[in-house]
């Protein structure tokens, strides 16, 4: 006869040796992200409550616009990464930057993707 018990496979894998932290101390931090566009800009809104301009960093590399903070305070340690694809097309000139009230606002440049197609003529 076989005994069934009820475990948790997260408190298992978490609880194990391998890792040996307070996870009250670490968090994971999903912010809410606003989209809007406008005829010219598309704007991206991302709530964040208790950061300063200085706790953010914005990466454009490879055609990929990246968020991201790591933040320790006194309540532990807090991080977020969000990464948006964009066109290849699009610079750190198309992008701009503002940090008001625990809301950063992104606005990207709408731009005309590069035409790299080429069209052969057969002969």
């Amino acid at each position: 006869m076989y005994t069934l018990a009820k475990r948790n496979a997260f408190d298992d894998f978490f609880g194990s040796e391998l890792f040996n932290w307070d996870a009250s101390i670490y968090r994971t931090f999903n912010p809410s992200v606003v989209k809007e566009q406008t005829d010219d800009n598309y704007i991206l809104k991302v709530v964040l409550p208790g950061y300063t301009k200085e706790d953010v960093e914005i990466i454009l590399k490879d055609d990929i616009l990246t968020i991201k903070s790591q933040k320790t305070t006194e309540f532990g340690y807090s991080a977020f990464e969000k990464q948006y694809s964009v066109l290849n097309s699009l610079t750190e000139k198309d992008i701009s930057a503002e940090f008001q009230d625990g809301i950063l606002k992104i606005t990207i440049k709408k731009v005309k993707p590069i035409e790299n197609a080429k069209r052969i003529e057969i002969k």
